[in-house]
């Protein structure tokens, strides 16, 4: 932790950190934990990039089409191998919880999305 001001903490400072605890945590050794969290860190990398040119009804709505492509796409039996189940697992935890940050409606809106989807280990 740093002596930031909360009063000048910003969306792509939890971005950084999340990217930084995803990059140095040590726990999640195994392949099943390396997808989600490269999954993962695809999904922040590009946010942390896409904060910088859309303004936040652009960036929402950027990242509800996304979300609904890719539900779309794993309705229809198009993730059929685990790691990438475990890879979709960890893009789509990425996005609820920055989405969460902008957004706490985000949440709700994707409440019927990826049915199922939580691979085992």
């Amino acid at each position: 932790m740093d002596e930031t001001r909360l009063s000048t903490f910003m969306l792509a400072d939890v971005i950084e950190r999340y990217i930084y605890f995803i990059e140095s945590e040590a726990v999640y050794t195994n392949e099943h934990f390396e997808n989600q969290n490269t999954g993962k860190l695809s999904a922040l990398n590009k946010m942390l990039t896409d904060i910088e040119d859309l303004n936040e009804e652009e960036f929402l709505q950027k990242y509800l089409e996304i979300m609904d492509h890719l539900n779309t796409r794993y309705e229809n039996g198009e993730f059929k191998e685990k790691y990438e189940l475990n890879h979709l697992f960890g893009y789509t935890i990425a996005v609820k919880k920055i989405m969460g940050c902008v957004d706490p409606e985000f949440h709700y809106l994707l409440d019927d999305y990826f049915v199922d989807l939580n691979p085992s280990i």
